[in-house]
């Protein structure tokens, strides 16, 4: 890290300084590179006890920077006079670096190269970011994909199938890691690609939601986790909304899956629409809640997907028969293809209760014991009891071939 960008990483850890404040201050510098370390030292004059008498007839900026035009109460310029000494007091910007670097995060800000383009002329542009493993880069075609915490089934498989296809094509996959779509996509995509990112309501040295473990280690190993919040910054709900608009930033479209009318999902299409970009939804049935907010985003103009070859030609321009797959992906359409085309015999082998009861599964709709135990009986051409079944599907989860989904409730993997 340089000396530069190591005063700017201390003016951006004070708290009670925002975006807003952040960048007012690079402008009435003249946006010097050296802004923040000018700052730094000027809270350590002798006379910058008395900067309050001098903010009642401000004429100059802060610290004796030129003012930009705008007019400044000497109100604010004293609370942030106030917040840059007490800042130079409590820590220095060498221990911060060294805080980073213990934990592995970096660091970039608006005045250095690497800050995302995409991010530049957003409404409310973050000032700087923390990231761990690395940022999305920016030649590459970025899709976010967001919609339910709480998705059907059909959600899940959807969100996980456009991801693994996208990502297989060579587009970056943004989400926000939550529970549901955000959190499956960001898994499909790294099935088959390191080009999955996920950008936090709360500090990056912070795993939330916590069920998301292996998915934070893994975005951190191979892709990259971002935030604008500071490390330590605990999550919060008033933190997630303004986190949107930096997910929609980063991409070119968005893709909803699954959202409810009143989602959460639709701040970040707002977002994106605001932003002037594209956004594509999954069209669900008109009797489930989960798909009302995909189907009225539709109905409004939103472009629909139907399959994520179709949506990945669109993107690329380029034909699915002329792309060449992930070795990972090819693997995983093979398996596929032979489960496919015979079913009865590419099931693997088992027990024949197992086996049965793998039969009478798919990935989409949820089944409870109860449910299956009939087919099961048929198939098996004797009466299985309800403690048998529940033992062998609990056999079937722990080796991985089915996943309950919620309580009582398992899809096939």
């Amino acid at each position: 890290m340089s000396r530069r960008t190591q005063y700017v990483l201390w003016l951006c850890s004070l708290p009670g300084l925002g975006n807003a404040t952040l960048y007012r201050l690079f402008a009435e510098s003249g946006e010097d590179p050296d802004f923040a370390e000018k700052l730094y030292a000027a809270a350590g004059r002798e006379d910058s006890e008395n900067i309050s008498d001098d903010a009642a007839n401000m004429q100059n900026g802060l610290f004796g920077m030129p003012e930009t035009g705008q007019t400044r109460s000497a109100r604010k310029a004293q609370k942030v006079a106030d917040l840059l000494r007490r800042g130079r007091k409590d820590c220095s910007p060498e221990q911060l670096e060294k805080n980073l670097q213990e934990k592995r995060i970096h660091f970039v800000w608006a005045g250095d190269a690497e800050f995302p383009d995409r991010l530049r002329n957003i409404s409310d542009p973050p000032f700087a970011l923390y990231y761990r493993g690395r940022l999305p880069k920016a030649e590459g075609t970025s899709v976010g994909i967001v919609g339910a915490r709480l998705a059907s089934p059909y959600g899940r498989e959807q969100a996980r199938n456009f991801a693994v296809e996208l990502a297989a094509g060579g587009i970056q996959i943004i989400s926000g890691m939550a529970h549901g779509v955000d959190g499956i996509a960001g898994r499909g995509a790294l099935e088959v690609s390191d080009d999955s990112f996920a950008v936090l309501g709360c500090g990056v040295d912070i795993c939330y939601p916590k069920e998301n473990r292996d998915l934070y280690e893994a975005l951190c190993k191979r892709g990259g986790v971002i935030s604008e919040y500071r490390p330590g910054t605990e999550p919060e709900a008033r933190l997630f909304p303004p986190r949107n608009r930096i997910i929609s930033a980063l991409s070119d479209v968005i893709l909803v899956v699954e959202a409810r009318e009143r989602s959460g999902t639709l701040i970040t299409v707002d977002c994106a629409l605001e932003q002037g970009k594209d956004v594509f939804a999954v069209p669900g049935r008109i009797c489930d809640a989960r798909s009302t907010g995909c189907n009225e985003l539709i109905r409004q103009g939103a472009g629909i997907v139907v399959s994520p070859k179709a949506f990945l030609e669109e993107l690329t321009g380029v034909p699915s028969e002329s792309r060449r797959q992930s070795p990972r992906l090819v693997k995983q359409s093979v398996r596929a293809r032979e489960k496919m085309e015979d079913p009865e015999e590419k099931l693997p082998i088992l027990p024949e209760l197992e086996s049965c009861i793998l039969r009478t599964m798919d990935t989409s709709t949820a089944k409870s014991v109860d449910e299956i135990l009939p087919e099961v009986n048929e198939r098996m051409r004797k009466s299985c009891t309800f403690p048998v079944v529940l033992r062998a599907m609990m056999k079937l989860s722990a080796a991985g071939y089915v996943r309950e989904i919620r309580v009582g409730k398992y899809i096939s993997s």
